[in-house]
């Protein structure tokens, strides 16, 4: 199966292979095999390249929480029509460096998801809009405090509109 981890911009493919309790993943330059074995709920030893890691996995909104010595990592992993979805939606940045939420396209504001105040986490929902007769989920790409709200439920939009503002 092919999947894809979007980062700025940019999404990186990878072919999966399941092979037992190993994988065997490849991005067309490099192929490694990953033996796991499963020994809690969300506990995975690893071995990669003859290397040994005990990490914690979880699946989170459609995405991948790992932690690995002590550092959590939110993984966005797509399938093909996921990751079509994100480049028809402006791709996968949709917070500039100054923590400006901007909508990716025109559409309607359905549901605000966080207030004014509130601590958030990178991939948090923060908005959920209707664009091209679909509800798409604007998640957070930063960790932060919400600054500002700058607009309401029903409310129309257009691509690049300022949403919320986050400091992080």
């Amino acid at each position: 199966m092919k999947i894809y981890i979007p980062q700025k911009n940019k999404f990186f493919e990878f072919e999966v292979v399941e092979n037992g309790e190993s994988l065997k993943i490849s991005n067309g330059k490099r192929t490694n095999i990953v033996d796991i074995k499963q020994f809690d709920d969300n506990y995975f030893s690893l071995i990669i390249d003859n290397q040994s890691a005990i990490v914690e996995a979880r699946s989170v909104d459609g995405d991948i929480r790992v932690v690995v010595n002590q550092h959590e990592y939110i993984i966005p992993v797509l399938n093909e029509r996921k990751k079509i979805e994100a480049e028809i939606l402006g791709g996968t940045e949709n917070v500039n460096a100054q923590g400006e939420v901007l909508a990716p396209m025109p559409g309607l504001v359905l549901k605000i998801e966080v207030e004014r105040g509130q601590a958030i986490r990178v991939g948090q929902p923060l908005v959920i809009m209707e664009a091209m007769k679909m509800e798409n989920e604007i998640r957070s790409q930063i960790d932060g405090t919400i600054q500002e709200v700058l607009i309401k439920e029903n409310q129309k939009v257009e691509k690049n509109d300022l949403l919320l503002k986050i400091h992080s």
